[in-house]
């Protein structure tokens, strides 16, 4: 288990809230296996329902300027049960 510290703007007292939580290594995904998972071509497809869909899961892990990006498998599961791809 991999134990992540997130950091977040509260807006509204202009102070920074964290909040940890603990996610099995296991369950992490890069780029490449969200769109296995999502059904897509490629994984530059992944970046496109980033910018396309405000609800798209947000990375859990963003490592290296952005280039190494990780999501959490559950959460891009239930965005997928949400969102059912269009023929």
């Amino acid at each position: 288990m991999l134990t992540i510290l997130i950091v977040t703007p509260n807006v509204q007292d202009r102070q920074l809230r964290s909040v940890s939580m603990k996610i099995d290594p296991a369950d992490l995904l890069d780029s490449n296996e969200v769109a296995n998972l999502l059904g897509l071509t490629s994984s530059t497809a992944v970046s496109t329902y980033r910018r396309r869909y405000g609800d798209f899961p947000a990375p859990q892990i963003i490592k290296g300027s952005g280039k190494c990006l990780l999501w959490d498998r559950a959460a891009i599961e239930a965005w997928a049960h949400i969102h059912p791809r269009r023929s």
